[in-house]
């Protein structure tokens, strides 16, 4: 059953009587959903059953909510939701969430307070049934305590397009935190364009394991890793752009990608081997540690790499360990094409450090990145860089 939540105005027709309410006073009285979404358009239950989000309309989300039992939501374009503090949204596996935004009309994720702060809220969190590499193939979310992972590569969580996620990242103690947006074993039948996140206490991005792809990913002001993945994610990233700033974030910025395969057993498969192209990573600021740190059995394949500042805290703006990253590297798994390195004030050339190999793979290593390296390397498309800053820095704060 699809519910739709349309106000001001909204018509029944029943046993052939039509029911009208005309008056803005009672916008909100009646609610067709069962008691999800109150008169004061909050949502105060788990989505159990087809909801739509109606049009240029503002929601209110106070604590976790779950997208759960196959249902569906839907987000229209022109949507703001404004989070409370212990507000997160998260989709199980076998829902699906459609944010349906378009240029000019995005879906705005935000705070409900004029003064934001990093952290504010929680997140987004997408669950699937694609493939992850911990024992057993499924895994319990770090958020939500929900299980996810499987074996359907082609596993549909819906579609995230034209969405813009701010002040998220919410630490719950010391072990937990949020992401702005964390996919989980989600499958490459889901739909990922235009997203961006600004000014997220934790990781911009994390993949843990599945297959999903995504383009034009944009993220600004992330006080941790601006891009992470780990549990064999193996999907693409197209049009990528990632910015630490030291004045809006208080200098507590870290990498701009940290890749793994997997924490607890660097061997395991599938391995993290994603592809990344058009892609820019800026720490003009120098308040980020190493632009890329690729570790713990991670492959990778970039191509259209730009990398500028970096190496902040004394760390190279290129980190290589364990043997298993190595290793993917000499063996030809892993792949770069086409990057540079722009250094700021101070800086001379990249930094590269490698652990855990030999004298000679470490010479093979310097050279697979030397023999990349190209002056005419763009990354991330200017026009996506226009959108992502557009859309960052419209203030969406709420009326006093």
């Amino acid at each position: 059953m699809k519910n739709l939540f349309k106000f001001p105005l909204y018509a029944a027709v029943a046993f052939g009587i039509a029911l009208t309410s005309c008056s803005d006073d009672d916008s909100n009285t009646t609610d067709p959903s069962g008691g999800i979404i109150n008169d004061q358009n909050e949502i105060v239950k788990d989505i159990n059953e087809d909801v739509t989000l109606m049009a240029g309309e503002t929601y209110f989300i106070n604590k976790g909510i779950h997208v759960t039992g196959d249902a569906k939501l839907t987000i229209e374009k022109g949507v703001t939701v404004r989070n409370g503090e212990s507000a997160y949204l998260l989709v199980e596996t076998g829902s699906q969430i459609f944010i349906n935004g378009e240029a000019g009309e995005e879906v705005v994720f935000t705070v409900n307070t004029q003064t934001p702060e990093p952290g504010a809220w929680g997140g987004l969190i997408i669950n699937g049934k694609a493939p992850i590499n911990v024992s057993g193939g499924s895994a319990i979310a770090e958020v939500g305590d929900v299980a996810y992972g499987g074996d359907n590569a082609s596993d549909n969580s819906g579609k995230l397009s034209y969405a813009v996620f701010k002040y998220g990242g919410h630490q719950i103690n010391s072990e937990k935190e949020h992401n702005g947006l964390t996919f989980n074993g989600v499958g490459n039948g889901t739909s990922v364009d235009h997203i961006a996140v600004y000014n997220a206490a934790d990781d911009a991005y994390e993949w843990f394991g599945g297959t999903v792809n995504a383009s034009n990913l944009y993220a600004y002001g992330t006080q941790d890793d601006i891009y992470d993945w780990t549990y064999g994610w193996v999907g693409t990233a197209t049009n990528v752009y990632g910015e630490h700033n030291a004045a809006i974030n208080n200098g507590e910025n870290d990498r701009g990608i940290e890749a793994d395969t997997n924490s607890s057993n660097f061997a395991a498969t599938p391995f993290s081997n994603p592809t990344v192209e058009n892609i820019t990573l800026k720490d003009a600021d120098q308040v980020g540690t190493s632009g890329l740190k690729l570790r713990a059995g991670t492959s990778f394949n970039f191509e259209n790499l730009v990398i500028e500042g970096f190496g902040g805290s004394g760390k190279s703006i290129i980190e290589v360990e364990t043997e298993e990253t190595v290793g993917h590297i000499i063996n030809g798994d892993a792949s770069i094409a086409s990057w540079k390195f722009m250094p700021v004030a101070g800086q001379g050339d990249y930094t590269l450090k490698v652990k855990d190999a030999s004298e000679n793979e470490v010479a093979v290593i310097e050279t697979f990145f030397s023999d990349a390296v190209d002056a005419a390397a763009t990354g991330a498309p200017e026009a996506l860089v226009t959108w992502g800053k557009s859309v960052a820095i419209a203030d969406n704060l709420p009326e006093n």
